[in-house]
């Protein structure tokens, strides 16, 4: 083999493997949501936190038996919910929560992805109600 053929080859190989890695990134778009999960909520629940999500879990059941339609992956919909998981909490009083990059496991094969997103909650801003103080008025004796 010459040594312009011997390059070629490690060049090709090089951008196959290069472009395999970004395969994988998008390889979730049109993909069906099956599950969602949270990890790091203490405070606020999953039921709760999807309510806030467009995203939603469909599985066997749910499709087969009740008709309903899966949620197809879409990274433009997982930032909105991301957004939309930190503006929810804040209103909570966690000023200070920090939603991770979500974990994302695809199945090529059936088509499927499981995401698991991190949540910090922090500690939660408390407030008191407030009150009024009558001061006694400065008066000379």
């Amino acid at each position: 083999m010459t040594t312009v053929k011997l390059w070629q080859c490690r060049i090709l190989w090089l951008l196959v493997v290069c472009f395999q890695g970004l395969e994988v990134g998008f390889a979730q778009e049109n993909c069906r949501v099956r599950s969602i999960e949270f990890s790091g909520n203490a405070t606020i629940s999953k039921s709760d936190l999807l309510e806030q999500t467009d995203f939603y879990e469909t599985g066997w059941f749910s499709e087969n038996i009740l008709q309903k339609d899966p949620f197809v992956f879409s990274s433009k919909a997982l930032d909105g919910d991301l957004r939309t998981l930190k503006a929810f909490y804040q209103r909570e009083g966690f000023f200070h929560v920090r939603i991770g990059q979500p974990r994302l496991d695809a199945d090529n094969e059936g088509k499927t992805v499981d995401v698991v997103i991190a949540v910090e909650e922090g500690n939660p801003t408390r407030g008191s109600p407030f009150g009024f103080v009558v001061c006694a008025s400065n008066t000379k004796a």
